[in-house]
């Protein structure tokens, strides 16, 4: 494990980082996987999915069960009323 600190300035820890995925570009196969659920993300972590992909809404859940996968989620235009409110979502 890759000891991390969140965008919120929290400890943590990842399976892997950006770097890591970077540096395994061409010599390395990673396995995604959308989790929607908190079942689907604890499956993921059992199984030792390396990246947990998923909608915003979705992730803040699975998160919970697969605390230490490396996630991203996709921002949904159309939750948001304005530039402002999706830019301050994602940060």
């Amino acid at each position: 494990m890759k000891r991390i600190y969140t965008f919120g300035g929290h400890p943590a820890t990842r399976n892997l980082t950006v770097a890591d995925i970077k540096a395994g570009k061409g010599r390395r196969k990673f396995v995604q996987t959308t989790a929607v659920s908190r079942t689907e993300a604890a499956a993921a972590q059992a199984a030792c999915i390396d990246h947990l992909s998923g909608v915003d809404r979705d992730l803040v859940e699975a998160r919970v069960r697969a605390p230490d996968r490396f996630t991203t989620a996709a921002l949904m235009a159309s939750d948001y009323k304005n530039q402002e409110d999706t830019l301050r979502a994602g940060t």
